[in-house]
């Protein structure tokens, strides 16, 4: 039970700082094959958290749900539903994703801790992105966040606002100056995981735009990600990395990226409209087709690599 309450008392501080040794405190402590109760899945929620940010999606989702099976208090219930949606989300199924988070409106409106309404705000942000009620759900956490204007919390807003920009209609000016402000917040507290995800969306947003460094801001977000082993925000920088060559005409580097991306099991369905939008004249054609058959072929190693030998120049 020590090993536990270790775990439990630990995680939000390592998961936002990306200390990864926490995860493998997460399996050496489920190894030890204590009896199962709250404080077990409290420590499977937190074990699911990082397998989805090592892009282990199934990994992250049975344990998730393994974690729901045991929860009884609000704290493991709520640490276990919300990386079940984020799993879901990431695996391209926001229609389960919101249905698992169908009452967590009732926390925002009536949970006296401020915290609490923060994380279930954004929760609700998050499996709204890209539908009808995404503005409302964006109004709703800006306005908390900035009321309790402590720096990640002005982070959450910041960054979710550059998402809004990034959906369809590109305003890039606005997200990439949403986006330095929400690194700089992240840079200076050290949260790393919150500036290695805005690393990667910005690389979308300059990519969308057409950016002149869009190239460079793809280069720092799949190398930044890789260090922190938060896959996430990789395979977000290679969809930009296939938005950029789209526009630029390199359709071989765009296909054979767009084949990997096609195969990955962790998916951003934002990003994956955008990446479908921006090769939908030329996926047809014979070549893009075989690119594509390529890249459905090729080991996450192997696209990386792929990917910062086209950005030198090669």
């Amino acid at each position: 039970q020590r090993s536990q309450a270790i775990v439990v008392n630990t995680a939000a501080y390592a998961q936002h700082g990306l200390l990864t040794e926490h995860a493998d405190w997460c399996t050496h402590t489920l190894a030890l094959e204590a009896p199962p109760d709250g404080m077990t899945a409290r420590v499977l929620g937190s074990a699911a958290a990082w397998a989805l940010s090592d892009g282990r999606l199934e990994d992250g989702l049975d344990l998730a749900h393994r974690g729901l099976a045991l929860a009884e208090d609000p704290n493991a219930v709520g640490t276990c539903r919300i990386a079940l949606m984020y799993g879901l989300v990431l695996g391209g199924r926001p229609e389960e994703a919101a249905a698992a988070m169908a009452d967590v409106q009732e926390t925002v409106d009536g949970d006296a801790r401020p915290f609490v309404r923060w994380v279930a705000a954004r929760a609700l942000w998050d499996v709204n992105v890209g539908q009808p009620s995404a503005p409302a759900a964006l109004e709703q956490f800006v306005a908390i966040s900035e009321q309790i204007a402590g720096p990640m919390y002005l982070f959450g807003a910041r960054f979710a606002q550059s998402r809004f920009f990034t959906d369809d209609d590109v305003d890039v000016e606005s997200a990439v100056q949403l986006l330095d402000e929400a690194i700089e917040i992240a840079d200076r507290v050290g949260e790393r995981k919150a500036l290695t995800a805005a690393l990667g969306l910005k690389a979308i947003a300059m990519a969308s735009g057409n950016h002149p460094k869009a190239a460079d801001q793809i280069r720092e977000a799949v190398s930044v990600g890789l260090r922190e082993r938060a896959w996430g925000p990789v395979v977000r920088a290679l969809t930009a990395f296939v938005v950029l060559r789209a526009q630029h005409c390199s359709l071989d580097d765009a296909a054979t990226v767009a084949g990997f991306l096609d195969a990955e099991a962790v998916r951003m369905p934002e990003d994956d409209a955008l990446r479908h939008r921006s090769i939908a004249s030329v996926e047809g054609s014979p070549g893009f087709v075989e690119g594509r058959r390529i890249g459905r072929t090729m080991t996450r190693d192997e696209v990386v690599a792929f990917v910062l030998d086209r950005l030198s120049g090669n």
